[in-house]
């Protein structure tokens, strides 16, 4: 099992290695969307306080980041599965 040392640690892969690990079974892919629900339905229940409104910006786009990342996970994995598909042809 790889184990990430620290932010900057980086593995040379194969592009096989890269394919699999781009790919999404059918249960993390439910996974992630259940967090995209979950993420969108905490920005819409941001309460904008005028006395600080940094703090609820600063909220939104810590769950706007996170929202971004998930669905670059899924998008790579589509490109992914695509290109197989294409390869198949």
């Amino acid at each position: 099992m790889i184990q990430i040392n620290n932010n900057f640690t980086q593995y040379q892969l194969s592009e096989d290695e890269q394919q699999a690990g781009y790919s999404l079974s059918p249960e993390q892919r439910a996974v992630i969307q259940n967090d995209i629900a979950d993420i969108a339905i905490k920005r819409a229940s941001i309460v904008h306080d005028l006395s600080d409104p940094g703090k609820s910006l600063l909220e939104d786009a810590a769950l706007k980041g996170q929202l971004t990342m998930l669905l670059w996970m899924l998008s790579r994995a589509d490109a992914v599965m695509a290109s197989i598909n294409q390869n198949q042809d």
